[in-house]
């Protein structure tokens, strides 16, 4: 399988319309799992997204996380996710601010073990 396109397609259901993701010409995206990408040619079988919105974040996901070839890329955790201190140096930004800035909601982290740990990702 090769992954020439990522284009989203609004279909009619019944009553209502709904989204699926071209991968290729006459190849629609199904699922992912850990190592791969799941496709089908009968576009029947192709997952149905409820809104666009929805629909473009798959395609960012299944961009950011596969390759060309659907399966999945090699990633380092470390390059997602960072320590308070970290993302103070990365940013300017004083260490006690970052950390409000955690705890207010205003970054997505999580507190492991009295560490915050700040997704990069959503930057």
């Amino acid at each position: 399988m090769r992954i020439n396109e990522y284009t989203i397609v609004e279909l009619e259901g019944v009553g209502k319309s709904y989204y699926s993701i071209r991968i290729d010409d006459g190849l629609y995206y199904v699922s992912y799992d850990r190592d791969e990408i799941q496709a089908t040619n009968d576009i029947g079988f192709a997952k149905r997204i409820v809104d666009r919105e929805s629909a473009e974040g798959e395609v960012k996901l299944l961009q950011r996380f596969y390759d060309e070839n659907g399966q999945r890329k090699l990633t380092n955790a470390l390059e997602e996710v960072t320590t308070v201190k970290g993302y103070s140096l990365e940013t300017g930004i004083g260490i006690r601010t970052v950390q409000r800035m955690c705890e207010d909601g205003r970054l997505k982290a999580k507190n492991v073990f009295g560490v915050w740990l700040i997704d990069k990702s959503g930057e």
